[in-house]
């Protein structure tokens, strides 16, 4: 299992231009806000329809989930996998989500129910009334 130690080492040179906020001093010792710089980093990428990055930080992803020890994976789920902003029919939400391994795929799509309900329509209540 790798530690925390050896995950940012592994994640910094897989993400060099995040190495330095991944590092930088007010982020040290704070493996969620470390870990959520790559949810950032993967919205940017949906968006802007980057979709061989989106693959690269999902590979990244994906290898790194077996390897680690349970305060890191708590960190890729939490502060990583439920952030990702792939929830809409566009193109680019469309192709991200079909980059995902179908394991963490349903895994996401559970974070995200839990993390955004489906709203209740206009008039409606989720009691029912007596008469």
């Amino acid at each position: 299992m790798l530690n925390t130690n050896q995950f940012l080492i592994l994640y910094g040179e897989a993400f060099p231009e995040l190495e330095g906020e991944i590092f930088d001093n007010d982020y040290r010792g704070l493996l969620p806000l470390q870990v959520g710089l790559l949810g950032s980093h993967i919205n940017y990428y949906i968006k802007s329809g980057m979709l061989k990055e989106v693959k690269r930080v999902f590979i990244f992803f994906e290898q790194m989930m077996p390897q680690v020890n349970s305060e890191v994976e708590n960190a890729l789920v939490v502060s990583f996998l439920e952030h990702v902003k792939m929830d809409g029919d566009n193109e680019n939400e469309i192709a991200a989500r079909k980059l995902l391994a179908p394991q963490y795929l349903q895994l996401w799509k559970s974070l995200r129910q839990v993390m955004l309900p489906p709203k209740t329509p206009p008039g409606k209540t989720k009691t029912k009334r007596r008469r």
